[in-house]
């Protein structure tokens, strides 16, 4: 019987199917094959280490550089390497700096009882948004920042990741927890999810601009185990201004940037945790196995800066754009793969899914929410 719970991870492809590889240079040397030099680089990647040839390079006192190029394969970078086989041996096409250089990896949500890494098992999440929009907003102009916001997720991780965003566009549906359909909804009259269909009524935090609920399989040795089935946004008009470019309908006294909160939220859709850790928050580990710090014990830019940081201040817009550990995440635990490309809902599960222990399968699911939440400016208090 597979368990369902309700939260805000890592599928590798075997190497016979990949032709994107994700990981650290831990070795390279340059060598003349012919008129040209060639340098073989080692990176070290989470299905064992690879050896891939990239032109350029230094051998025998002399060096080839290509100007205008590839990233050159150097002793500790971090890299997503788009590669060809060509006789056996990996070449280099393409080569995406992933950042590294002492920033901290992403930080992955596990399942609670195998502690294995959320991930989805299809190329691709449908996404639809509340047709109703929200009133803070003109009009329907909501509708192109979530459009916008889906299409930078795209953009940002295409060189290196299967995973990607398709819009359902406007749809007519309240959010569930269990329906396998991912929606975005705008809470404008109340910040709370509405008891309908015999589900009760239940409030949010007015501290949190917006949550993520993700429902997912954790059954240990299930060949599901991880696969996240569903996942709902709700974004809070009711304790925010929910604005874009600054420009807002509402009257509430923090403005909550659209494509700054959504895109933060987006990140839990696909399985990223905060980047750091909040007082009431387990302790966790990184996706390189390092604690992850208090927010409150950290100044690490590549941490406050991350748009998997759980604050925001009133206006803020800086998460709108990815960081390189969100970036990381996707082309770690989404590789490009040969077999890439396949856009389907979560596959059906079996009866008695939702069961979470000795409790009726009806009241097996657990909540917990992953909120953005609020840090007023000081000028704004």
């Amino acid at each position: 019987m597979r368990r369902l719970v309700v939260l805000a991870v890592v599928v590798i492809a075997s190497r016979a199917q990949a032709d994107v590889f994700t990981g650290e240079v831990v070795a390279a040397r340059g060598a003349w094959e012919g008129d040209a030099i060639v340098t073989t680089a080692t990176l070290r990647t989470p299905i064992g280490d690879v050896e891939v040839q990239q032109l350029g390079g230094y051998a025998d006192g002399y060096g080839m550089v290509v100007f205008d190029g590839e990233v050159p394969l150097e002793p500790g970078r971090r890299v997503a390497i788009t590669a060809r086989a060509d006789a056996g041996t990996w070449m280099a096409q393409r080569v995406t700096e992933l950042g590294g250089g002492g920033g901290l990896p992403y930080v992955p949500t596990l399942t609670k009882r195998s502690r294995v890494p959320l991930r989805w098992a299809a190329s691709c999440v449908q996404v639809g948004y509340a047709a109703d929009g929200t009133t803070a907003i003109a009009g329907e102009g909501e509708r192109a920042v979530v459009e916008a916001a889906f299409a930078h997720w795209n953009d940002s991780i295409a060189g290196c990741s299967s995973q990607n965003f398709a819009s359902l566009g406007p749809i007519d549906r309240e959010v569930s927890g269990r329906d396998f359909v991912t929606v975005i909804k705008f809470r404008d009259d109340e910040w709370c999810r509405p008891a309908v269909d015999g589900k009760p009524r239940l409030c949010h935090s007015p501290s949190a601009a917006g949550i993520t609920t993700v429902v997912f399989v954790d059954e240990p040795g299930d060949d599901r185990d991880g696969e996240i089935v569903d996942a709902d946004i709700e974004l809070n008009g009711v304790d925010f201004a929910i604005s874009v470019d600054g420009v807002t309908e509402s009257l509430a006294g923090c403005d909550s940037d659209l494509a700054n909160t959504l895109t933060h939220e987006l990140g839990h859709v696909l399985g990223l945790e905060h980047a750091c850790r909040t007082p009431t928050d387990d302790p966790r580990l990184d996706a390189a196995g390092a604690p992850v710090p208090l927010c409150s014990a950290t100044t690490d830019p590549v941490i406050t800066e991350a748009t998997m940081y759980p604050f925001q201040s009133c206006g803020e817009t800086k998460k709108a754009s990815l960081s390189t550990d969100e970036v990381a995440a996707m082309c770690e635990t989404y590789p490009a793969t040969a077999g890439s490309g396949v856009c389907k809902g979560p596959a059906p599960l079996d009866s008695g899914c939702c069961s979470s222990g000795p409790a009726p399968p009806s009241l097996g699911l657990g909540l917990a929410t992953l909120a953005l939440l609020r840090r007023r400016r000081a000028a704004a208090r």
